[in-house]
């Protein structure tokens, strides 16, 4: 993502007169690459993350229903 920023960045200051024809689209779809490569991975690593705590949540389901006691063994109140 910084890569990116930084291309932007000397792209409209730095480099924006030696830029032209062919080198500025170069320049330019590089610079896309980048940032769609950070978009993709932030979106992959979201995904990773929803995985993840999904199946915490369902372990502890799990393990909270096996350690749950029966309704038959319960202690019957006294009356």
């Amino acid at each position: 993502m910084l890569g990116s920023a930084g291309m932007l960045i000397w792209g409209r200051t730095v480099f924006e007169d030696r830029l032209a024809g062919a080198t500025f689209l170069l320049y330019w779809l590089v610079c896309f690459a980048f940032t769609f490569s950070a978009i993709f991975l932030a979106l992959r690593d979201v995904a990773a993350v929803r995985r993840r705590a999904r199946e915490d949540q369902r372990r502890l389901i799990e393990r909270a229903l096996a350690e749950a006691k029966p309704a038959d063994e319960r202690d019957a109140p006294d009356p």
